[in-house]
């Protein structure tokens, strides 16, 4: 295990059967491991699919059973169905023709994330002002704060 300034680096493993055989070796002596993994079809279902494969360990389940279940599938990167706003919402939005002919013209994940940051809001009056300013920002032909590139400051 080598490390780069006091980090650990991460070891990737080609398959699941290398990952186990270096813990079956090691599992008594090794501190710690950084495991790096190439993300592929992590759910859910993916875990069912190891159960009944029987390629699901002890710690892992173990591991599973603890998640919080209220926060699986809340990211808008694990949604399979985009986020959509309510009739009221999006005739808010329309409303505003400057606004909303900016914002269909952007990129379909700039919407599909700008959207889901309107709905996920956990008050009535969050979701409010999120869509006033996404409202505005498109107006102003720009992106909301939260979706907007960073460039460096030069000099």
């Amino acid at each position: 295990m080598s490390s780069v300034r006091g980090k650990m680096k991460p070891t990737y493993f080609t398959t699941p059967m290398e990952f186990r055989a270096w813990l079956e070796k090691r599992h008594d002596e090794a501190r710690e491991l950084w495991v790096g993994f190439h993300k592929k079809g992590s759910s859910v279902r993916r875990v069912q699919e190891l159960r009944d494969q029987g390629r699901m360990q002890r710690a892992g389940l173990e591991a599973f059973e603890e998640r919080s279940r209220d926060r699986s599938g809340i990211y808008s990167y694990e949604q399979r169905k985009a986020g959509e706003l309510d009739e009221a919402q999006l005739n808010r939005f329309r409303a505003n023709r400057t606004a909303w002919e900016f914002f269909q013209a952007q990129a379909p994940s700039y919407q599909k994330a700008a959207v889901w940051w309107v709905i996920t809001a956990k008050t009535e009056q969050t979701k409010l002002k999120r869509l006033a300013q996404l409202i505005d920002d498109s107006e102003h032909r720009r992106t909301v704060p939260p979706l907007t590139r960073r460039t460096p400051k030069r000099g």
